[in-house]
Formats: structure tokens, sequence, C-alpha cells
């Protein structure tokens, strides 16, 4: 397992803590004599950021937050979401001035166990806080930073694809609330604009990677307001050359692997025994493996773009069904499965490899290989396949590749 789980909370900090009395601390400032306390700051809006600490049995722990909150009055209530090294990543958070009005609260995340959190600073100007947490129950405890990456009624970046990449690279923005107009987004990395390369809908803007331009936070400007990425673009990107350094026993026969966008976690699909391991990649261990199905093969495996499932493809020898395995991203729980369609029993039936996903994280391309198989289209949120484009007797469609920024789709047949 990876931690004990750390991490904490957010939103509402001091900005001087306890020295200055400023209409943004959430302190009570001044003496007696009728005096008021200044009104708490209104953080509603997401937020997101990076947090460390220390852990008595994992050591150094490190990872990323996201969290979605609302404010009435002085109590902030929402969901967080974690990542990194943890071992429960959802969770939900509550907040209320404490001791001395310094901002305090809770991240519950069952079955984990509780952490507390306390609010340093904040600057609703700059759209930055910082602050400390602590894991009573394990002695767990470190510090976190974040940024508010979008407020009411305006833009917010869900993810992008690729999470990285050199000069050039097409990324596909994706979110909620973009300007329908193409001219009306003006998205830059950090300070170095990019121009749209595709007509802008309201939830996908696609670009390309500036030249000269160093790793940062993706900005996003519409008349609705500015919008921050949750994570900063990697522009350190190489490509190294393989060293077999470790070897890890997953199940029976492993096929399919995927990496997940931050590289901390990779899974593999054991044939022989329906399962998906799920593997640290600092700990080269496998954390846990997942029972998808008895007697089903599963072959083909990928990872959404924002790291938050994974999709194996799976087929059962028995009844000749096709479905798609969803798992957690993080903990490799199987979440649901989404019918893909039949083919022959064993052992005429198909090898479930090939499988991809679109740079949004809308649909799957999964590949039928078995003879006159199709490649289908697989709806990710309406959990069903829309499409299918058959090749004929003769033609086994098997490995497929990532769609390109027209959704073109390449795969190899054996005939």
């Amino acid at each position: 397992m990876i931690v004990s789980d750390t991490i904490t909370a957010y939103l509402l900090r001091a900005r001087h803590m306890l020295l200055v009395c400023n209409a943004l601390l959430l302190i009570s400032c001044g003496g007696g004599g009728g005096e008021t306390s200044a009104p708490p700051p209104d953080i509603t809006g997401a937020w997101s950021g990076t947090w460390v600490g220390n852990d008595p049995v994992a050591g150094q722990v490190t990872g990323n937050w996201e969290a979605d909150v609302s404010q009435t009055g002085s109590a902030v209530s929402g969901t967080m979401i974690l990542s990194g090294d943890v071992d429960c990543t959802d969770g939900t958070v509550t907040g209320a001035p404490g001791a001395n009005n310094v901002p305090a609260g809770t991240l519950d995340r069952s079955p984990c166990q509780q952490n507390s959190w306390t609010m340093t600073a904040l600057d609703l100007t700059a759209r930055s806080t910082s602050g400390r947490w602590t894991q009573p129950g394990s002695g767990a405890a470190g510090t976190f930073t974040g940024t508010q990456i979008a407020k009411p009624g305006g833009p917010r970046i869900s993810f992008f694809s690729p999470p990285g990449g050199t000069p050039g690279t097409i990324v596909t923005v994706v979110g909620t609330g973009f300007a329908p107009t193409t001219a009306d987004n003006d998205l830059a990395f950090q300070t170095t604009t990019a121009p749209l390369i595709a007509p802008a809908t309201t939830t996908t803007l696609v670009t390309r990677f500036p030249q000269n331009t160093p790793a940062g936070q993706l900005v996003l400007t519409t008349p609705k307001g500015t919008a921050f990425s949750p994570r900063p673009f990697n522009s350190a990107v190489s490509f190294p050359a393989p060293i077999l350094s470790a070897t890890i026993p997953v199940g029976t026969r492993p096929e399919g692997v995927a990496v997940n966008p931050d590289g901390r976690r990779a899974y593999v699909t054991n044939s022989g025994d329906g399962t998906v391991s799920m593997i640290n990649t600092a700990t080269r261990q496998v954390m846990v493996s997942t029972l998808v199905g008895t007697g089903t093969t599963v072959q083909g495996i990928v990872a959404s773009p924002d790291g938050r499932r994974v999709y194996a493809n799976c087929y059962d020898g028995a009844t000749g069904k096709r479905w798609i395995a969803v798992l957690h991203g993080t903990t490799a729980a199987l979440l649901d499965t989404v019918p893909v369609g039949t083919a022959q029993p064993a052992p005429l039936g198909p090898n479930p490899q090939g499988i991809a996903i679109t740079p949004d994280g809308r649909f799957l391309f999964v590949a039928g290989n078995f003879d006159g198989g199709a490649v289908t289209l697989v709806d990710i949120t309406a959990r069903q396949a829309v499409a299918d484009s058959a090749l004929g007797g003769g033609s086994v469609p098997a490995g497929i590749g990532p769609p390109g920024r027209h959704h073109g789709v390449p795969g190899v047949c054996r005939q």
C-alpha cells in the first residue's frame, strides 16, 4: 500500500496571519470597545495545489490536491480529490474559524483516517493559499500550497492531454464554460500565448505548445473570467533508453500495460487469471490486483487523460460477451462495466487487445480481435457502444493507436 494518507485542506487563510487587520483576514482585529470582526473572505470556487509531508511508516510523501468548495457565512464545505502517495483519494472537506479565528477543518476519506488542516495564509487578489495538515491517528503531518483555479460562473480547466511535451506538441484542453466563439478564448502557457488550431467548443480547446516556453500552468481568459489548469504542463520530457533494472511479479500471463499520466502508477492486465495489477512505479511493487471477472480474458488497457480512471478490454470465452472494465485510477477498484458487444465463444472468439482513448477522455476505441471484427466506438459517459466500423471477413483488428487531432485512429489488422 502507499501511505497512511495525508493531506489536507484549504482555502481560507489569513493574509498576514494574526498580525495585521486586513479585509482578507478571517481574524478578529482590534481590542475591545465595541470593535467588530472582519467578515470572512468568500473562497467559493475551485482550488488546486500540491502537498508534502512525512509519514511514520512511508517516510516522505507528496502529491496533488483539487477541491470544489462553497461557503455560507464562515462555514466552508465541498469535495476534494487527492493524488500521489495516498490510499484514499476522494473525500469531503469542511471548515470554519477555529481558535483565534484561524480557519481550520477536517478532510474525511473513508475508510482512511481523517486529516485535520489549518490555513495560514490567503490572498484572494493573487488567488493563492497555503497551510499545514496533520493526521492525528497516524502522526503524519506536512504543508500544502494552492491556487484558486476557477471562480463561480467562469471557465474551468479540468485537465489537458498530453500532460507534457516538446514545442509543437498538440495539446487538448478539457473543461467547462469555455467561450463558444474561438476568438473569445485567450489561452496561454504561463504568459506565452498559444493560438487555437481548431474551432473552440464550450468544453474543448486545441492548441500547440509554443516554442521557448518553460513548464507552467495554462491560463485561459474568456469574457466570463480567468481560469488556471490544476497542474502545470511539463516541458522537460525526454526518451531515455530502457534499462532492465528490476522484475515485478504480477498475475498469470501478463499482457497489456498502461501508465498513469503522472507516472506514479502502472497497470498490467493478466489474461490468465482475469486480473489487473496496479504497480507503484517508485517502489516497483504491486499495490493491489483486482479481479475483473472469473473466466475472463483481459488484455488491452488504457488510462484516462486525467488519470482518474483505467479501462481494460475484457472477453468472456464461455458466453462470447465483450465489455470494458472501468477501474479507479488510484485504488484500482472495479467501478463499472460497459458492454461492447458479442462474438463467437472461445476458441474462435477474440483476444481483447487494442483499446485507445480520445484526448478529451470522452470516447474509447476498442478493437474486436476476431475474424470480421469491428473497431467499436464507446461513449464513456453514456456507458454504451455508439458505432462500429466493420472491416469484413478475413480482417482481424488487433492493435489500435490513440486518436489524432481529427480523431483518426491508426490500427493493425491480421489477415
